[in-house]
């Protein structure tokens, strides 16, 4: 083990620093790393702290590949110390779907769902399909539509998971009731969503949510069993690690050289007392970077055992999933359209993708439907 909490640092991230930082002047910053990482041990010292066993905790955090990535840059992992109750209860719902011909359906993508993620998870979890769902077409996706009008069957869908998703969203209980719709009995969702984190628009960022508020809004909406979590991101000197790399010194600033070298210190301090959040009552964990939450919707799960057929493009295969966004309404696939089942409204399909959030009505359509009602 190093003999110093400074050289325990030194070692897990070498001489890697904040990528925002890179090639600009930060004067002393190596020698006044150490001075305040000494302090630290100071002050466990001074009040008789077992030193060694600190020392071990934070080398021990710091060995995680994840943690040593994300030391600077990116979201903080989630803490290897953490109760693995909510991971667990997750695991046995979702093994339900393994070789059962489940869909899963990953709502949101931004840029982290390439082709190449997507078949991993697939095969990993032993489903049929995954199926890329996002408002915005520039992204590797499947299908482009609304999360607050779901453009599937009711009871279609076996696994559905909105990461950082819903706080984007204005009216979020509109969101899980879509979700309940088009899950199947013993359905599972799977929901992350950032809680002391800074703005992030896409195109805006609306809300925060904790655990109490998505323990009722489930519930409401008719989901049987919810579970939630923040141990995998809690912590005081966590959250404020994961806030502190949120930020960058304006070079316009005068003295901006000597900023830099203090925001420095400052991450870096706060990253190696992670594991000093069990000194806090509690864990201090009243403080949390995110909140976890899985739902199952009630009734016993029946797999659909439905067949891969990757060579067939996702908009014939998946045909019998699809509907009129919001509805149970049926669609039927004429050339680069697809249409519902009296002829409006119509949705365009662009380079194999249906775009739900661009629907060509026509009168005769809306003649059909007016008729459908009245008789």
């Amino acid at each position: 083990m190093a003999d110093s909490l400074a050289a325990t640092v030194v070692a897990a991230v070498g001489d890697r620093g904040f990528t925002a930082y890179e090639g600009l002047p930060k004067p002393e910053h190596e020698r006044l790393r150490a001075a305040i990482l000494e302090l630290a041990e100071a002050a466990l010292t001074a009040g008789g702290a077992d030193l060694e066993r600190w020392r071990g905790a934070v080398a021990e955090h710091l060995q995680d590949a994840g943690h040593r990535l994300r030391f600077y840059d990116g979201v903080s992992s989630h803490r290897l110390d953490r109760d693995l109750y909510f991971e667990m209860q997750l695991g046995k719902a979702e093994e339900r779907f393994r070789e059962a011909g489940a869909v899963h359906l990953e709502l949101g993508t931004w840029t982290a769902w390439p082709t190449e993620r997507t078949e991993g998870l697939r095969v990993q979890d032993g489903l049929a399909e995954v199926i890329r769902l996002d408002f915005e077409p520039t992204y590797d996706l499947d299908v482009v539509a609304d999360a607050r009008r779901l453009p599937f069957r009711d009871g279609s869908l076996d696994r559905i998971s909105a990461d950082s998703v819903i706080e984007h969203v204005p009216h979020p209980h509109q969101v899980l009731a879509e979700c309940f719709r088009v899950l199947r009995p013993g359905g599972v969702l799977k929901i992350i969503t950032p809680f002391a984190f800074n703005l992030h628009g896409y195109p805006d960022d609306y809300l925060r949510y904790t655990p109490s508020w998505y323990q009722q809004m489930c519930a409401e909406v008719g989901f049987e069993t919810v579970v939630t979590d923040v141990e995998a991101t809690r912590g005081l000197y966590y959250t404020l690690h994961n806030s502190a790399k949120s930020v960058v010194v304006d070079d316009q600033q005068d003295g901006a050289d000597g900023l830099r070298t203090l925001h420095l210190l400052v991450i870096e301090l706060l990253g190696a007392l992670v594991p000093l959040d069990n000194g806090f009552h509690g864990g201090a964990r009243h403080w949390f970077t995110a909140v976890q939450c899985f739902a199952i919707r009630g009734g016993g799960y029946q797999g659909p055992l439905r067949e891969r057929r990757p060579d067939v493009p996702f908009t014939e295969r998946c045909l019998d999933l699809l509907a009129v966004p919001g509805t149970d309404e049926p669609l039927t696939l004429r050339g680069d359209r697809l249409f519902a089942a009296y002829g409006s409204p119509r949705f365009p399909i662009v380079d194999g993708i249906p775009r739900f959030t661009q629907p060509l009505r026509t009168r005769t359509g809306g003649l059909l439907r007016s008729l459908k009602r009245r008789f």
